[in-house]
């Protein structure tokens, strides 16, 4: 058995693609699937990958999409499909072998999520199984990409779909999300700017409706035109359509608003890379990532993935369904936010028929208060929902919301997991139960920081270092990497440090706060991006590419 602990992470990816072999193998063995996925923009694009490779391989497939698995959806598919049916679950099953052991099928599993008991698939691709995170390093649509791309090289195209899903799934393009982005973009089915990262539409649009981020102005029609005004954007200019001056004077001016609240997530979230998903009816990653999460019932699921795989003629009422569900979240949160009851170590809300928990949670530990971990109860149809995020630097300090919130969940009599930056979960009704549920919680997220830094949260360090690497012979030769950290010099306002070496050169930034950290080095890395453009157009030679080498 390898040990993927101290495996560098390249090695953990081509383990992970190795398993992902290993199932297109099984898969193409059968001529009839039952495909089960989960109901989110991360479940729906697996959905798409998988249709699509099976039609490319002439499989009949029929698909089922469920918000959760338990003994009575596992029992309606037991009852429904014949034996010799493949059953297929993509984001989805790796914690509910307890109910898939049941069925007489054989099964495969393409997940991220944390696995809970012997699986009985006889294919499992987890990259929790190789040491990779699931919560941010690939999305149950990349392990979907990986098996599907394994199956036949044509199936590259679905990459966009990929990377839509990592978008609705928030997570990071490092690891193997970067390996399918990058496949992504030498196919050409993805390209990308840098600026703020949101959907389409006028910028009054956008902020009047769009969550993420959620600032001081959003939904305020006034507070909108004054921003903008100040900022001397027309409010009836399409986003897409600002020239690169103007998209950093937004982003800078967005990246000023969080500022405050201390919180690289905030950031991350809010400025960075524009995916535009060139093969698709959706071009917008963001926008596409939104629609299929603004489905809630089966309808709305099948035109989903029809939207996924060219089907333009649901394109309109997708798109509306969209718009209505921004403008309700939007006004759930006005309405809810300030609901939040703070304990020692979790805020709550509860409350009945809550629109968009999930985004509401997402929301809130983001854009309101990043410190503690959030939960959204939802109370409706005689269960209580769970929607539980939590932060990086909160993981850093020992947070897992999977264990907490299964636990937790099961002191009350009902069920959770998930990731350990994001949870959810079933409980029985009632408020008392709530109350249980969020003192044992409390409880159990205090037990797991105390484990470090005394019971809170470690300090945040300012401190960090962006390396330029001089990749080929001709760079090194021209000292490229020096060149350009002295050029960018000027622009190092805080406290900076450059050391060059042989084949690179590093730079490193130390402020007061990680916010003011991450926006200098987006600066830095936005400043070195241009220089680079211009190198390549005056001399047709390659680039050195820049990464980062201490995130703390």
């Amino acid at each position: 058995m390898p040990n993927f602990k101290t495996m560098p992470e390249s090695e953990k990816i081509r383990h992970l693609k190795k398993h992902a072999e290993s199932a297109a193998r099984f898969i193409k063995q059968y001529s009839h699937v039952c495909l089960v996925t989960h109901n989110d923009s991360d479940g729906l694009t697996s959905a798409a990958i998988m249709i699509q490779a099976f039609k490319r391989e002439g499989i009949t497939y029929y698909h089922k999409v469920f918000p959760k698995l338990d003994a009575g959806t596992v029992s309606y598919l037991a009852s429904s499909f014949p034996e010799d049916f493949l059953m297929v679950f993509c984001d989805i099953g790796s914690g509910q072998a307890e109910f898939l052991s049941v069925l007489p099928n054989p099964i495969v599993i393409l997940d991220h999520h944390v696995p809970v008991g012997k699986s009985p698939a006889k294919v499992v691709v987890n990259p929790i199984d190789v040491g990779l995170e699931g919560s941010y390093m690939i999305s149950g649509a990349g392990v979907s990409y990986l098996t599907a791309r394994a199956m036949r090289p044509e199936n590259a195209d679905l990459a966009s779909l990929a990377v839509a899903g990592m978008i609705g799934d928030r997570q990071l393009m490092v690891a193997a999300n970067a390996l399918i982005l990058e496949e992504a973009k030498e196919v050409g089915v993805v390209t990308s700017r840098r600026g703020l990262k949101v959907g389409s539409g006028t910028l009054f649009e956008v902020f009047m409706r769009t969550t993420e981020p959620y600032l001081n102005v959003t939904g305020k029609p006034e507070a909108i035109r004054s921003f903008l005004s100040d900022l001397k954007l027309d409010e009836n200019k399409n986003i897409n359509d600002l020239t690169e001056d103007e998209m950093n004077s937004l982003a800078d001016a967005v990246l000023e608003k969080l500022k405050p609240l201390n919180s690289p997530d905030a950031v991350e979230a809010a400025v960075g890379e524009i995916y535009y998903l060139k093969n698709r009816s959706v071009e917008n990653a963001f926008d596409l990532a939104g629609i299929l999460d603004s489905c809630n019932k089966d309808e709305d699921f099948a035109m989903a993935v029809a939207l996924c795989l060219g089907d333009s003629d649901v394109l309109e009422r997708m798109c509306e369904n969209y718009r209505l569900t921004q403008e309700t979240l939007v006004k759930n949160l006005a309405l809810f936010l300030p609901t939040a009851v703070s304990l020692e170590n979790v805020s709550y809300i509860y409350g009945r028929d809550i629109h968009s928990a999930g985004n509401i949670s997402t929301t809130y530990i983001r854009y309101v208060n990043p410190q503690k971990s959030f939960v959204c109860l939802n109370e409706n149809d005689g269960i209580i929902r769970i929607s539980a995020r939590g932060t990086r630097l909160l993981i850093k300090s020992g947070l897992d919301l999977s264990i907490a919130v299964k636990q937790a969940a099961e002191s009350v009599g009902g069920s959770g997991g998930g990731h350990n930056i994001a949870s959810g979960g079933l409980l029985p009704s009632g408020k008392e139960t709530a109350e249980a549920f969020i003192k044992k919680l409390n409880e159990l997220i205090g037990i797991q920081l105390s484990k470090s830094v005394g019971g809170s949260v470690c300090p945040i360090s300012s401190e960090g270092t962006i390396r330029f690497i001089d990749e080929t012979d001709a760079e090194k030769e021209e000292q490229l990497s020096q060149k350009l950290v002295a050029a960018l010099a000027p622009d190092n306002v805080y406290d900076t440090k450059t050391t060059v070496c042989d084949g690179y050169a590093d730079v490193q930034i130390k402020t007061e706060k990680i916010g003011s950290l991450l926006a200098t080095a987006d600066d830095l890395l936005m400043n070195a991006d241009g220089a680079v453009r211009i190198k390549k157009e005056s001399v047709k030679s390659g680039y050195s590419k820049s990464h980062q080498t201490d995130d703390k």
